[in-house]
């Protein structure tokens, strides 16, 4: 090898120090600044958490043939999830929502009568 040192494919001269992940050992957790935390404060608003099985979410009767699962709310973008189980031939009534609908059925079929 000659007196000057050669850089290699990254950009660095050979011989270099590396830079070297800490060992798989090492449990250390890293404070990550976050630049707009006065900002999120201020203005977030936390979303609610709810949990996966059906202790934590459970079935919520709904009329006599009905029930609801809730899995997801989203205060912000104002925005919810749920599963509506019939669990036979029914209706449900003329009701009104504030923001989008996407209903998927997953068995059976299904009327939407505000807009069909």
């Amino acid at each position: 090898m000659s007196a000057t040192k050669e850089k290699n494919s990254l950009g660095t001269q050979s011989g270099d120090a590396r830079m070297k992940a800490p060992p798989s050992t090492a449990y250390r957790i890293v404070d990550v600044p976050e630049p707009y935390a006065d900002v999120i404060k201020r203005h977030g608003s936390p979303g609610a958490f709810v949990g996966t099985t059906e202790k934590e979410s459970p079935w919520v009767p709904f009329g006599d043939n009905a029930a609801i699962r809730h899995l997801h709310f989203d205060p912000v973008h104002n925005t919810y999830s749920n599963i509506l189980w019939i669990k036979s031939a029914g209706v449900i009534g003329t009701h009104r929502h504030r923001g989008t609908v996407v209903m998927v059925c997953l068995e059976g079929s299904v009327r939407y009568l505000e807009y069909d």
